[in-house]
C-alpha cells in the first residue's frame, strides 16, 4: 500500500507538471478544487453501481460487484493523489487513520452507553489534566519572557494572540501536552472507586475538527478514564439542559468564570490553580476531600 501511495503521488506530480507546461492553472487552490471535484464524481459513479433511487425496485442481480470494486478504487486513487499533492506522507496518513478510528470508537461507545450515570465527577481538561499555557507560550512567543496569559494580554495585541492560538490548534501540539500527573492520578483513583468521570472541555472542535482526535489521542496516551467526553461552548448551559446537575457529586475547573457558573447551579466546584491555595482554590486535585478519600 505504501508503494501504491507514493506511486500515485509520482503520477500526480507528472500530471500537474504537464498542466503547468501547457499554461493551465496549476496553483494549490486549483489543484485542491479539481481533485475534490473528481473524488465527488468518482463517488457518484460508485453510488450509481446500485439502483439507489427509492422509486426503483432493487434486485441483487442488478449489482455488479467488480464494478463496485473498480469505482471504489478510483475514489481511493484520487484521494491518494490529493493527499500526495498536499505533501502528506504515507506515515501521516496512517497516523490520521488511527486517530480517526479512536474517534469513531469513542463516539460509538458514548452513543451506545445505555447505563445511567451514577456518581459523577465533572472534570475540565486544559490546565487541570494537562498543561497548555506554557506549551502555547513556547509555541507562539518563544523569544519572550512572558509567563502567564495575563502578562501576554498586557504585552501583545489581541489579534496576534488569536492568530497564534489558531496555529497552535492546527499544529497537533494538543496531542503532546505535558500531563499534570497528580491530577491524572486523582482522576484514575476516582474512577477506580466508583465515580463516573465526565470530561467537559471548551476546546473549539467545530472550528478545528482535529482537536477531537488530538484530545482522544492524549487521553489514551495518559490512561485517563472517562464515561463521557463533552465538548461545549457554555458549560453552565450544557450542564443545566442535559440533566447532569442531579448526578454531579463535584466539579473541577481552572477557570474562575466556569467555577462561578457551576456553583450558581448548586454544584460543588473546586477551582484548581497551580499557584497556591486558599479557601477558594486548591493546587492539585489530590487536595480535594473526595479524592483524598478515594486514595485511601
Amino acid at each position: 500500500m505504501k508503494d501504491l501511495y507514493y506511486g500515485i503521488g509520482e503520477y500526480s506530480a507528472l500530471h500537474w507538471a504537464d498542466r503547468e507546461r501547457r499554461g493551465l492553472p496549476s496553483d494549490p487552490l486549483t489543484m485542491h478544487e479539481r481533485y475534490t471535484q473528481q473524488i465527488v464524481r468518482e463517488a457518484m459513479e460508485l453510488l450509481d453501481e446500485i439502483p439507489w433511487k427509492d422509486h426503483r425496485e432493487t434486485q441483487s442481480e442488478d449489482v455488479v460487484r467488480d464494478n463496485i470494486l473498480e469505482e471504489a478504487s478510483d475514489v481511493i486513487f484520487t484521494t491518494f493523489a490529493l493527499l500526495g499533492r498536499h505533501g502528506f506522507s504515507y506515515t501521516q496518513l496512517l497516523e490520521a487513520a488511527k486517530v480517526k478510528k479512536s474517534v469513531l470508537d469513542y463516539r460509538w461507545k458514548q452513543e451506545h452507553d445505555t447505563v445511567p450515570l451514577g456518581k459523577v465527577a465533572l472534570i475540565d481538561i486544559d490546565e487541570v489534566l494537562c498543561e497548555w499555557i506554557q506549551p502555547f507560550l513556547s509555541f507562539g512567543f518563544p523569544l519572550s519572557n512572558i509567563a502567564t496569559m495575563e502578562e501576554l494580554y498586557e504585552a501583545v495585541p489581541v489579534a496576534k494572540i488569536v492568530r497564534q492560538k489558531h496555529l497552535f490548534r492546527q499544529s497537533g501540539a494538543k496531542r503532546h501536552l505535558p500531563p499534570l500527573v497528580e491530577n491524572v492520578v486523582a482522576t484514575q483513583a476516582l474512577a477506580a472507586t466508583g465515580y463516573d468521570i465526565v470530561l467537559m472541555s471548551k476546546r473549539p472542535v467545530r472550528r478545528y475538527t482535529r482537536l477531537e482526535g488530538d484530545t482522544i489521542f492524549w487521553l489514551e496516551q495518559h490512561a485517563v478514564p472517562y464515561r463521557q467526553l463533552l465538548f461545549v461552548e457554555d458549560k453552565q448551559f450544557k450542564v443545566a439542559v442535559s440533566g447532569l446537575t442531579g448526578t454531579i457529586a463535584f466539579a473541577v475547573d481552572d477557570d474562575a468564570d466556569n467555577v462561578d457558573q457551576l456553583r450558581d447551579l448548586g454544584i460543588k466546584t473546586y477551582w484548581v490553580r497551580k499557584g497556591g491555595f486558599d479557601q477558594t482554590h486548591v493546587k492539585s486535585m489530590l487536595d480535594i476531600p473526595e479524592v483524598k478519600e478515594a486514595c485511601k
